[in-house]
């Protein structure tokens, strides 16, 4: 999910990380790839479950 300064989803996708996935933002840019070259001043992802069979991988932008 890609939210922007305020807040507001920007874009969304559903996938799964895959082993040549080195860091939350490799997963988000993979997922989304028209945000590749964005620069995030924030991002991140957590676990939603112990099996780690849901996660959210997020980053901010400003605002358009």
């Amino acid at each position: 999910m890609i939210v922007d300064s305020e807040y507001h989803v920007v874009a969304h996708t559903s996938g799964a990380r895959e082993p040549g996935d080195e860091s939350c933002l490799d997963v988000l840019k993979r997922m989304l790839p028209n945000f590749r070259g964005v620069r995030f001043p924030t991002s991140g992802c957590l676990d939603a479950d112990a099996q780690r069979k849901i996660a959210l991988y997020w980053g901010q932008i400003g605002n358009r």
